[in-house]
């Protein structure tokens, strides 16, 4: 009996794709805060991951674009826009939660990553494609 697997079976789902970029953003948000974002590398995220740096590569350009897309998705996570009746209700509440999430955990990456962006051009290229 011929026990390969199919292509099917061998090829990768998509929520395994989903689950190693999550993986990956969140350990290159942990190893920020560890390391800092000045020693964060795509080598160390590598290592710490177990994916390939040519995978990640593939996705990201540099750490710039993948610590600002980590970020941007817990800030998404942590305060997603709310839909109310009325515009103004939905901003409102969506600025509340905002601010909430600026004020714990998600601001303190944030103060690290604007002040190494006054320094890191790839940094400042992302958080303007990125978030801005």
């Amino acid at each position: 009996m011929d026990t390969r697997p199919t292509a099917a079976a061998a090829k990768p789902t998509g929520s395994r794709r989903g689950d190693a970029t999550a993986t990956l953003l969140q350990v290159a948000l942990e190893l920020g805060e560890e390391l800092g974002f000045d020693a964060l590398t795509i080598e160390g995220i590598a290592a710490r991951t177990g994916v390939a740096k040519t995978t990640i590569y593939r996705r990201w350009p540099n750490v710039a674009a993948i610590v600002m897309d980590a970020f941007l998705t817990e800030v998404t996570r942590a305060a997603p826009i709310q839909k109310r009746a009325t515009a103004r209700e939905s901003f409102g509440l969506s600025m509340k939660l905002l601010v909430r999430a600026y004020n714990g955990q998600q601001g303190r990456i944030m103060r690290s990553l604007l002040g190494r962006a006054q320094v890191d051009s790839r940094l400042l290229e992302a958080m303007r494609l990125r978030w801005v």
